[in-house]
């Protein structure tokens, strides 16, 4: 079952637009802050990883450029 979206002004793009940006696969206009869905972020310095918005909105950030996991390679993404 599909979440509702959140009433203009109280989703993510709009309550947080710096997090907001980094978010992939869906418009961060139509999910709230805290919701738990497991979504793709990319981090400024370009690593991806799966994390809960809930999480993100949390605090929580990129378990790589955070030095909270190692990783082999750095995976770089284009954004258009």
């Amino acid at each position: 079952m599909a979440q509702p979206k959140p009433e203009p002004g109280f989703s993510l793009g709009d309550t947080n637009p710096d997090l907001a940006r980094q978010i992939r696969n869906v418009d961060p206009f139509t999910v709230k802050p805290f919701s738990n869905n497991n979504e793709l972020w990319v981090c400024d310095q370009g690593y991806s990883w799966e994390a809960r918005i809930s999480e993100r909105s949390q605090g929580y950030g990129c378990p790589y450029g955070e030095g909270r996991k190692s990783v082999l390679y750095k995976k770089m993404v284009l954004v258009c």
